[in-house]
């Protein structure tokens, strides 16, 4: 179900912004350990780095994971939120780049990526 347009797609953000890892926020990392979606994503062409995914917590939504995965790593000093999805990230707008869930990653959303990146 990896569309591999998609993978294209975001494997433009790393070709512009060479430096950039990923950590992962979405519901891949309850389902699955960080190896195991690498692995499915370059098995489809993912040519990033996956490097941690955030914690799971009871009483945040998913931008307050990230804010706590944020606070915990000062070194991060710019960042983007890639998601279909941000009804509990109200502070976290600015960096958010909105896709959908119908289309995913287009080219539109590379290029706003990339802005938010560099």
């Amino acid at each position: 179900m990896i569309d591999p347009t998609l993978v294209a797609n975001l494997n433009k953000v790393f070709v512009a912004v060479p430096d950039l890892s990923v950590v992962l926020s979405s519901s891949w990392r309850v389902l699955l350990s960080l190896q195991e979606v690498s692995a499915i994503l370059r098995h489809h062409g993912f040519v990033g780095i996956l490097i941690d995914k955030t914690e799971q917590l009871d009483t945040v939504g998913r931008g307050g994971e990230i804010q706590e995965w944020l606070s915990r790593h000062p070194e991060c000093e710019k960042f983007a939120i890639v998601d279909d999805d941000t009804f509990d990230m109200e502070e976290m707008l600015p960096f958010v780049v909105k896709t959908s869930m119908e289309t995913g990653l287009l080219s539109v959303h590379v290029d706003e990526l990339v802005e938010k990146l560099k």
